[in-house]
């Protein structure tokens, strides 16, 4: 049977992350994480979240081997464009576990802000400097 967690103050828990989460983010525009779930707007369990992702990044850096990636400045800004389909990364904090947001927007029709975490963030950056192919449809490959 699963162990229940101690519930924790949101002073305690800001005291492990070292930082307050209530400074770090503009409530004005609903985010979602990666995983399509909302971001809370809830100061107490944005901070949950935060400590949740602290704990889990911690026990892959101590499971697996690596080095610290080079981390952007706050403000930095990334536009990735791909026909109608544009993405603006942006790196927030080099504090927070959820440092980057993500606007994808494609044709002005659809747009999904995200809210990603420090290794989601670095990979979009890293993956935005490959040059992307233009792929012929379906049926250009039947003979």
């Amino acid at each position: 049977m699963a162990k229940r967690r101690a519930l924790m103050t949101l002073e305690q828990m800001e005291e492990k992350l070292g930082y307050k989460v209530a400074s770090l983010y503009d409530t004005h525009v609903q985010h979602f994480y990666s995983d399509l779930t909302t971001v809370p707007k809830n100061v107490y369990e944005k901070t949950r979240d935060e400590l949740d992702e602290c704990f889990r990044t911690k026990y892959q850096e101590e499971s697996g081997p690596g080095s610290e990636p080079k981390f952007p400045k706050p403000g930095i800004t990334q536009k990735i464009a791909n026909g109608p389909c544009i993405t603006i990364l942006e790196c927030r904090s080099v504090t927070c576990q959820y440092s980057f947001i993500a606007d994808i927007s494609y044709d002005s029709e659809f747009d999904l802000p995200l809210q990603l975490t420090k290794n989601e963030g670095l990979a979009t950056m890293s993956v935005a400097n490959v040059s992307f192919t233009q792929f012929l449809p379906y049926n250009a490959y039947i003979a």
